[in-house]
């Protein structure tokens, strides 16, 4: 019963059909900086959070940093949603491979993740766990097919004791076509 559920429920996990209502959570809004201080800490499954992490850099200049997992998963989209039931299924997170920069270089954080099954993704739940973020600015931004990011929001908060987590943005696959415009109202809370 359980692989029925998660296999319905991967229908979502990669897939974009969400409305893009409610884009830009209502929290504190985030304002542009270019400085050192800043880093855009991502995970990309499919290259769409990716893309809105290049556009974060691009308006930030901040330091672009890509959290892998030790093991990549599988380009065929059945054998990820069985792969990530089954972590999810037995709450294992994936080991990653190693981060060349030391978080604390940085005050603010962008933190891109994909929308699995609702969650953030296996990967960024694992960075967060790894990694002590305390006294953080951190911004997170997530894409996703059809999930809103309240929870999402909320599981940044859990993970990471003794951050400061702003206002979220998220995009669905219908909110990419405008993603620059997106962005840039989320940067200057507009």
């Amino acid at each position: 019963m359980k692989k029925i559920i998660f296999a319905l429920l991967g229908l979502f996990l990669l897939s974009a059909c969400g409305t893009g209502e409610d884009a830009v959570d209502t929290r504190e809004s985030t304002t542009v900086s270019n400085d050192n201080s800043v880093a855009i800490i991502y995970y990309s499954l499919t290259g769409t959070t990716a893309e809105v992490a290049n556009e974060i850099q691009q308006k930030t200049g901040g330091t672009l940093i890509e959290i892998a997992t030790a093991e990549p998963y599988s380009d065929e989209y059945s054998d990820v949603t069985d792969i990530v039931s089954e972590q999810i299924e037995n709450d294992a997170l994936p080991d990653l491979a190693n981060i060349e920069t030391s978080l604390a270089d940085y005050d603010t954080i962008y933190l891109g993740s994909p929308i699995w099954y609702g969650s953030i993704s296996l990967p960024i739940q694992k960075f967060l766990t790894d990694n002590d973020l305390s006294g953080k600015e951190v911004y997170p931004f997530y894409t996703s097919g059809s999930s809103g990011i309240d929870s999402a929001v909320e599981e940044v908060e859990s993970l990471a004791s003794g951050v400061n987590v702003h206002a979220g943005l998220g995009l669905s696959e219908n909110d990419m076509d405008s993603m620059e415009d997106n962005v840039s109202d989320w940067l200057t809370g507009d």
